[in-house]
């Protein structure tokens, strides 16, 4: 009977059941791992479910953000421009003593309120241009807003119809607004009172004596219909213009953020620059460089000093003198 090696028996049952165990435990890892693709795919195809089914909500929320922040943007854009629009006023208002906003107010208040800041102030530098006073401002467009209750239309555009006359001796626009006045004859009656001749007035003195004469006639014009009262489009000019200031007060507040904003990233900037020397010493230096070399950073422990120097090399304490 042969003899049996209960060594190598012992050895292969070992063996077999060593490897039982390890294809066990493998085959139990490849369960786990599917399961957890099932879970992860089961999440997912969840998440995805919810996506399709609230898409509309999320598209509307996401529209809703860039909408917000597109009108926030808006508005700090018309107020800059009120501001640069405003500069330019003031040029011409400090002539006669008064403020942009003061010349402006005045225009508001002299058509009820029914104009907005904005259009206030614009067409303000306008009749500014032609030679007339504050007084006469408010009066020039005191008188567009009474053709617009005589005849309709709106103020701006009554007011375009007075200063191209104004400007260009042309009265058609005006007659539209049944305002009959001789532009040529008022010039030629003012340079024989002057004791001048016609052709040597400046232009500047034609615009101003066609705007008085064009502002006489307005005023027989509407004179003869009376006083009106507010009409129901005068009180929705009002309030349109109420509504047209507080989103530009609230552009004007927008601006400022913004302003500060614009600061704070400036100085983040600057404080950048003063970081990249620092940077570059302490995470942009290449092995074997010249600061490796000079002792910036040591094998045994990068970015600081060798263990025997207990003081900060000179290179680096410059970085760090310049971040202050």
């Amino acid at each position: 009977m042969a003899k049996v090696d209960v060594d190598a028996v012992n050895y292969i049952i070992s063996a077999t059941d060593l490897s039982k165990l390890g294809i066990d435990s493998a085959t139990a890892g490849l369960k786990r791992i599917g399961t957890g693709i099932d879970t992860f795919e089961a999440k997912a195809k969840t998440q995805f479910a919810n996506i399709q089914k609230h898409w509309m909500a999320l598209a509307a929320a996401a529209y809703s953000a860039y909408a917000l922040i597109s009108k926030a943007w808006a508005l700090a854009e018309t107020a800059a421009q009120f501001s640069e629009q405003q500069k330019g006023l003031q040029a011409l208002s400090s002539q006669y003593g008064l403020t942009a906003d003061a010349v402006t107010r005045m225009v508001q208040k002299s058509v009820d309120g029914q104009l907005s800041l904005i259009e206030s102030s614009r067409l303000a530098a306008r009749a500014l241009t032609l030679g007339l006073s504050p007084e006469k401002v408010a009066t020039f467009t005191a008188l567009a807003e009474r053709l617009t209750d005589v005849v309709g239309g709106d103020i701006p555009a009554a007011f375009d119809a007075m200063e191209r006359a104004a400007q260009t001796g042309q009265t058609r626009g005006l007659a539209q607004y049944k305002v009959i006045v001789d532009l040529e004859g008022a010039v030629a009656k003012y340079a024989r009172t002057q004791g001048v001749a016609k052709e040597s007035l400046s232009q500047h003195t034609i615009m101003m004596i066609r705007s008085s004469a064009i502002m006489e006639a307005t005023k027989r014009t509407v004179d003869r219909f009376g006083e009106a009262a507010l009409s129901t489009a005068d009180k929705m000019n009002i309030m349109k213009a109420k509504v047209a200031d507080a989103m530009l007060l609230i552009g004007q507040n927008v601006e400022k953020a913004l302003g500060k904003a614009y600061d704070a990233a400036l100085k983040l900037d600057k404080q950048f620059e003063k970081m990249k020397p620092w940077l570059k010493l302490f995470f942009g230096t290449p092995m074997g460089g010249k600061e490796w070399e000079a002792g910036v950073h040591t094998q045994e422990r990068p970015g600081l000093p060798p263990p025997e120097d207990t003081t900060v090399n000179e290179a680096k304490l410059k970085a760090i003198e310049s971040l202050n």
